[in-house]
């Protein structure tokens, strides 16, 4: 059983918990285009990153943040400025054709595939079919361990764990795969028990009732959404 839950001092909890004890050997992560989070809330990962990949326009992500990537995916066409790509040996940039088969953050997820821990940053509130691609990925080969976008933290469920929030604070599930789904539940205004989590089927805009959320897995996989808190007052 993991506990986890977020700090009033720092606006991301996901983040914290896999710094303090869940990240797997090196921890590689991929920063992609779309709304990304604050520095604060990924400050902690950046640090503790082994290998650091923009895909795309997440070079321009990753240089506001203040951290210069170790690798350079994708077509290019979203980069605010090409010109930047000068500034990097060939070696630590690998160009795409525009029409291909696979997203700049695919490509991108491929080259961090051996790590122990991956983590995807940004990507959040873009189109509605680069969205949908990226939530595929945690069906995948390529899935990320943890999903950084601009208002939300997004990680697959695959074992029982202890969750510390807030009452009221807002969490949703959402079935990986079409396998059978069984989880049980404590701490949620409504609880999983009963959920048949066919496909299709989520538990959208669940709430913590208190300060802890238990939940017990039988079977399957669920996708977890949760807000990122803001910054403190």
């Amino acid at each position: 059983m993991i506990i986890f839950g977020f700090s009033r001092r720092a606006f991301s909890f996901f983040s914290k918990y896999f710094i303090k004890g869940w990240m797997k050997g090196k921890t590689a992560i991929v920063i992609t285009g779309g709304a990304a989070p604050p520095l604060g809330a990924i400050e902690d990962l950046l640090g503790k990153c082994d290998f650091l990949v923009a895909a795309d326009s997440g070079l321009d992500q990753a240089l506001a943040y203040g951290y210069t990537p170790d690798l350079i995916v994708g077509d290019m066409d979203s980069l605010g400025d090409r010109s930047l790509l000068a500034d990097f040996p060939a070696e630590r940039v690998k160009i795409y054709p525009v029409d291909k088969d696979y997203t700049d953050t695919e490509l991108a997820l491929d080259e961090i595939a051996p790590y122990g821990t991956r983590v995807l940053i940004g990507g959040g509130e873009g189109r509605l079919d680069h969205t949908l691609a990226l939530l595929s990925l945690f069906e995948g080969p390529r899935s990320p361990d943890l999903w950084i976008s601009g208002r939300e933290e997004i990680f697959p469920l695959s074992e029982s764990l202890e969750l510390a929030g807030v009452p009221g604070e807002i969490i949703s599930f959402y079935p990986l795969g079409n396998r059978d789904i069984r989880f049980t539940s404590q701490g949620l205004f409504w609880a999983l028990d009963r959920v048949r989590w066919e496909r299709g089927e989520l538990s959208l805009s669940n709430r913590f009732a208190g300060d802890r959320v238990r939940l017990v897995r039988e079977k399957g996989s669920l996708l977890v959404i949760r807000t990122l808190p803001g910054p403190p007052a």
